[in-house]
């Protein structure tokens, strides 16, 4: 059995055994009864060097059996008044945790890819945007680790390599939803206000937009930049989708003529001309007095830089 005992528990076990002998004293002595509760702080602080050495390498996550059944005896042993039954129990506790560290730092070699996708996966914010693929990779990797736990280590590797990949696809997933839900949300909008009748050209762009950003983030995940301007854009046309939709079912249902609508467009150019003294003409459409008011703004800026 001390085979499987680690340098350092075996220092924490020898302190144990070294201080029965004060215990015992302590028994027997009334007078006693403060330095019982150094012993059993100086008990605890040992035994709390190697249990934070086995949660230092996730011992809870790749060796449950063994660090649950350590910590039974942990909390055994907080629980107890007698200083001896502290001492049996951290024993065990011990024992316990030392196998727990020795199977975790085995499964941090061999699932060091896995936990490098799991960790990117919590960067990308999986667990709330790519919640199922999180639970499946989640799942897998607890399998693998009870695998490995029970001596069974090809299985363990194999469950492993398959948690590598969920914890992947869980990032990609949190990726996408983060960069395009959006744009995603505002295109079932516009296709549920039946923008595909009313506004299909402008929807069509959205859609084309959204669907290469999808790509590019299919094809490198990290490099964002230009998925990013993608989104804003497929989310403006999206918007813009909705907005032609319902000035065409108003439109329909107010009966206004295509000449309302042509007089009715030229409102805001007759404004904004107004604003720089112009008067528009539009008896050849809207190409000249455009032409005019850039004109006119560029002189203005021309004129106030002199």
């Amino acid at each position: 059995m001390l085979n499987r005992i680690r340098p350092n528990a075996l220092k924490t076990l020898t302190l144990f055994t070294a201080l029965s002998m004060f215990i015992a004293v302590i028994a027997v002595n009334p007078a006693g009864a403060s330095s019982s509760d150094e012993a059993k702080k100086l008990l605890f602080k040992d035994a709390d060097k190697v249990l934070r050495a086995a949660e230092e390498k996730q011992a809870e996550r790749f060796a449950p059996k063994a660090f649950e059944n350590g910590m039974k005896q942990y909390r055994k042993a907080r629980d107890a008044d007698s200083l001896d039954t502290v001492r049996k129990k951290l024993e065990k506790a011990v024992n316990y945790f030392n196998e727990a560290l020795q199977t975790a730092e085995k499964a941090n070699i061999l699932f060091d890819l896995t936990v490098t996708a799991r960790n990117d996966a919590i960067k990308a914010k999986a667990t709330d945007y790519a919640s199922e693929n999180w639970a499946d990779a989640e799942k897998k990797l607890a399998s693998a680790a009870r695998s490995l736990e029970n001596g069974y280590e090809k299985n363990a590797r194999s469950k492993g390599k398959d948690a590598e990949k969920l914890y992947r696809q869980a990032e990609l997933t949190a990726i996408k939803v983060r960069s395009l839900q959006t744009a995603w949300s505002l295109l079932k909008d516009a296709k549920d206000m039946k923008a595909k009748k009313y506004a299909p050209k402008t929807l069509e762009k959205a859609k084309m937009m959204v669907e290469k950003a999808e790509e590019m983030i299919e094809r490198s995940r990290y490099d964002l930049k230009e998925v990013t301007e993608l989104a804003k854009s497929s989310a403006y046309e999206a918007r813009h989708a909705i907005y032609l939709t319902e000035q065409v079912i108003s439109l329909k249902k107010k009966k206004r003529s295509l000449e309302d609508i042509l007089l009715e467009s030229e409102v805001p150019v007759h404004t904004i001309a107004g604003i720089i003294g112009q008067n528009p003409q539009f008896d050849k459409g809207f190409e000249n007095p455009v032409k005019d008011i850039v004109t006119g703004i560029t002189a203005l800026q021309a004129e106030k830089n002199k």
